[in-house]
């Protein structure tokens, strides 16, 4: 369903929506946080489009532009919320629990997303 790498996860059916799955995580004032993101490719910004011959001749080129940005999820403190905010789902002692949730495939993608989670900020224990 989902290939995990150290850096991104890929999925392999219509949640990828053409596109790639990065974590951001880091320790702040408030705690340990993390963010995961959809990148996909900028249809508006493409650089193969005539269209944006112009402003790369202006500007030059930045391969980040290509690229746009989703947030999917921020977690902080355990608490899992949506990027309006709302919480989706909780950690807890090594719990992961689903606020309510009712399409099957969002939540195998949350679970995955939690997965990935796991392993890049806390390693795999044994």
């Amino acid at each position: 369903m989902f290939t995990v790498t150290k850096t991104e996860m890929k999925a392999h059916h219509e949640l990828a929506e053409r596109g790639r799955i990065e974590l951001e995580y880091g320790i702040g004032l408030g705690g340990r946080w993390c963010r995961i993101y959809l990148i996909s490719k900028s249809r508006v910004r493409d650089s193969l489009d005539p269209k944006n011959e112009a402003r790369m001749q202006k500007y030059g080129y930045h391969a980040k532009e290509e690229w746009d940005r989703r947030l999917l999820y921020a977690v902080r403190g355990g608490i899992w919320t949506s990027p309006e905010g709302k919480r989706i789902a909780q950690e807890r002692n090594g719990e992961f629990r689903i606020e309510e949730m009712k399409e099957v495939k969002r939540k195998d993608f949350l679970i995955s997303c939690w997965i990935m989670k796991i392993w890049r900020m806390d390693g795999l224990r044994w």
